[in-house]
């Protein structure tokens, strides 16, 4: 039978992901985002167009003009790098111009893109399953390396995993895809995890032991520990679709994910709204903080895989919003409510589940 757990919410503050612009701007939107600490603003791949950014006052503009970047984005030093088709690009963050350009032979579809911090940049093929190394200590000579001939599965996203002395990479599996990694002291590839999930895409950190995956089938983000032991723990958003290759900015904790031609969903992590709560309760749907607003997280947990609805709605019992209604697996789940188009006012919020579990009635009142 199944057990309904709900929750009354006072004031959503409607908080739009970006802000309107006419039509003659720039939509922040594409296939890839960056984030830059130094200039304070994101970067993303409009779709192979142009390069659109993002600065810390919302203002959406176009980076340079003509500038190729259809995947991957990558900034190392004072330099954006993109990948398009085959080559990769470097343009210069104070000038706008390009200062480099290199083909990689043996590639087809260069899709995702990392750094080691100091003059290596890794690429991978979607195409021809194979992963680059270019050497940018000389941006008029860049050297590429075949680093990994035949990765066996589809690879996209990748990250430079320093601790560990290795690569992590996504792939492209339609069903429990696999991430791997690349050992940089012989460039032997060997599975750390298959996920469950399928058509993983990018793949990012947050600099305090969690690595991020956006996934396609189904379309959520997981969150897995340093050494990817246990379960994930899933979190979706209102406004997440086709999410692609996503960018953790650690310094403002805040994942910004692509949506391909829909805008880029932001979600922040704070000290106080971040994803571990110690006001979680176990068997319970949790909503925090309290009031309710646009930062506030739905949290609960299954102890079986479940078909699992999240509902939010009114007084009358009709749906304002469908938050979740797919079949979930087991453990800790998270539902942001960043970018929810509420206007504000008194809510339940219902969690269906067919396991035994806690009816719960909690009234938020407004600030």
């Amino acid at each position: 039978m199944k057990k309904i757990a709900s929750y009354i919410l006072g004031l959503f503050v409607l908080v739009c992901i970006l802000p309107l612009f006419t039509l003659a701007q720039p939509v922040f939107r594409g296939e890839s985002v960056e984030y830059d600490y130094a200039g304070k603003r994101w970067f993303t791949s409009d779709n192979g167009t142009s390069i659109i950014q993002r600065d810390s006052n919302a203002v959406v503009s176009y980076f340079g003009t003509g500038l190729k970047a259809s995947h991957g984005m990558e900034i190392l030093g004072n330099t954006l790098f993109t990948c398009e088709g085959t080559k990769i690009y470097g343009y210069d963050l104070t000038t706008e111009l390009e200062v480099m350009q290199v083909t990689v032979p043996g590639s087809a579809f260069l899709n995702g893109l990392t750094n080691d911090g100091v003059d290596r940049l890794y690429a991978t093929c979607f195409s021809n399953k194979k992963i680059f190394e270019i050497n940018v200590a000389s941006l008029s000579f860049p050297a590429v390396t075949e680093i990994v001939s035949a990765t066996v599965t589809t690879p996209n996203g990748i990250i430079y995993d320093s601790l560990h002395q290795r690569l992590l990479f996504t792939n492209w599996n339609t069903s429990n895809a696999p991430i791997k990694a690349v050992d940089l002291n012989g460039f032997a590839v060997t599975t750390v995890t298959t996920t469950g999930v399928g058509k993983i895409d990018g793949i990012d950190d947050d600099g305090l032991g969690h690595y991020y995956i956006s996934s396609w089938s189904p379309i959520r983000i997981s969150r897995y520990d340093t050494n990817f032991v246990g379960a994930a723990v899933t979190i979706t958003a209102p406004g997440i679709n086709n999410p692609a290759d996503i960018c953790y900015a650690k310094g403002i904790d805040t994942l910004g994910i692509p949506n391909g031609n829909g805008p880029v969903t932001f979600i922040g992590f704070g000290p106080v709204v971040g994803i571990d709560s110690p006001n979680e309760v176990s068997d319970a749907l949790t909503v925090y903080p309290n009031p309710v607003s646009s930062k506030s997280v739905i949290s609960f947990e299954l102890r079986n895989p479940s078909a699992t609805e999240l509902q939010i709605t009114d007084l009358q019992g009709r749906i304002v919003h469908s938050l979740l209604s797919e079949n979930m697996p087991a453990g800790r789940h998270h539902v942001l409510l960043a970018g929810i188009e509420i206007s504000a006012g008194i809510y339940l919020v219902k969690l269906q589940a067919p396991e035994a579990g806690i009816d719960v009635a909690v009234k938020f009142v407004k600030e």
